[in-house]
C-alpha cells in the first residue's frame, strides 16, 4: 500500500517496487508468488500474483492513504507482546496488567489456560477500547492453540471435566448464548458446586452430567453448523461469480465446495466436542 502511494505520487512504477523493498524487503519475484492462485490473466501480459504493472490513478491518492491508515490501525502490533504493551494505562487494574505479561511469559505452558480465562473475564468491562479488544482476541487465540496441543487421551476423567469447564467458560465470553450458559451452569454446579446433593461419579450424578453435556453439545453443534452455512453461502457466491464471462478471480471449485465446513472446524466448539467424546 505504501509502495502504491509512492507510485501514485510520482507516476513511476519503479518507485512502487523500491518502497516495497525498502519497507518489506520483498522483490517482484516474491510478489509474483503471492495471490498466484485463482486469478485469470485476461491481459495476456504474463503477470503472476502481485507482480504486475500497476495502474496510475492519482485521483485515488487520498483514498489509498486513508486505507493504509486503516490497515495500520487494525493490524498494527497484533502480536501478543505488542498488545500487552499497547494496553498499558488501559487495563482495568494493575493486577490485570501483571497477569497479561505473566500469560505472555508462560504462553507455551498448558496450565496457562486457566489464567487466560481469568484474564478475559477481567477485560470484559474494558472491551470498548480497541487495544483491549485486540488483546482479548489474542488471548482467545492463545487459549485455543494451547487446548489443541493438550493430550486429552492422557487426562483422567476429573481433569477432562475441569478442562471442559475452562473451554466453556472461555466460549461463553465470546458467544453469549443462553442455552450454553444453562448447560454450563448445571455442569459447574455438578463439578465444582454442591453436585446437587449427589455423590461424585455415582449413577445419578453421571446422568445429570450427561444431561448438561447433551445441552452443551447440541448448542455447540448448532453454532458450528450456522457458521459453516454462512461461510459456505459466501463461498458458493464466489464460485458462481467465477464462472461468469470476464471473471478475474477463478478459484478452485473443489476447495470452495467444503470451505464452510473446513473453517468451522477451527472453532472452539470443535475442541469442546472432542473433549465430550472422551468423557
Amino acid at each position: 500500500c505504501s509502495g502504491y502511494l509512492a507510485f501514485l505520487a510520482s507516476g513511476n512504477p519503479d518507485d512502487m517496487w523500491r518502497v516495497i523493498w525498502e519497507e518489506g524487503k520483498l522483490t517482484r519475484e516474491d510478489l509474483g508468488k503471492m495471490c498466484a492462485t485463482g486469478f485469470a490473466d485476461h491481459t495476456k501480459s504474463g503477470a503472476k500474483g502481485l507482480n504486475f504493472v500497476p495502474k496510475h490513478l492519482p485521483h485515488m491518492y487520498d483514498d489509498v492513504k486513508s486505507y493504509l491508515g486503516l490497515l495500520k490501525h487494525v493490524h498494527g502490533g497484533s502480536d501478543l507482546f505488542s498488545l500487552c504493551e499497547a494496553c498499558k494505562g488501559q487495563y482495568p487494574d494493575h493486577g490485570a496488567e501483571c497477569l497479561a505479561f505473566d500469560i505472555y511469559n508462560s504462553r507455551d505452558d498448558p496450565m496457562t489456560i486457566g489464567k487466560i480465562v481469568d484474564m478475559r473475564r477481567r477485560l470484559v468491562p474494558s472491551l470498548g477500547k480497541r487495544d483491549i479488544l485486540m488483546l482479548d482476541v489474542a488471548m482467545e487465540d492463545l487459549l485455543r492453540s494451547l487446548a489443541e496441543r493438550s493430550d486429552l487421551a492422557a487426562m483422567r476423567q476429573d481433569d477432562l471435566l475441569n478442562f471442559l469447564t475452562l473451554l466453556i467458560d472461555d466460549l461463553l465470553m465470546s458467544r453469549h448464548s443462553l442455552s450454553l450458559q444453562q448447560g454450563s451452569d448445571l455442569l459447574q454446579r455438578l463439578v465444582k458446586g454442591d453436585r446437587g446433593g449427589l455423590e461424585l461419579w455415582s449413577s445419578d450424578w453421571c446422568k445429570m452430567v450427561h444431561a448438561a453435556c447433551d445441552r452443551i453439545a447440541l448448542t455447540c453443534a448448532g453454532t458450528a453448523d450456522k457458521v459453516a452455512q454462512l461461510l459456505q453461502d459466501c463461498a458458493d457466491k464466489l464460485n458462481e461469480a467465477a464462472h461468469k464471462p470476464g471473471a478475474v478471480f477463478q478459484p478452485d471449485s473443489k476447495a470452495l465446495a467444503s470451505f464452510g465446513e473446513e473453517k468451522a472446524r477451527c472453532l472452539t466448539e470443535r475442541l469442546v466436542a472432542q473433549t465430550l467424546k472422551l468423557l
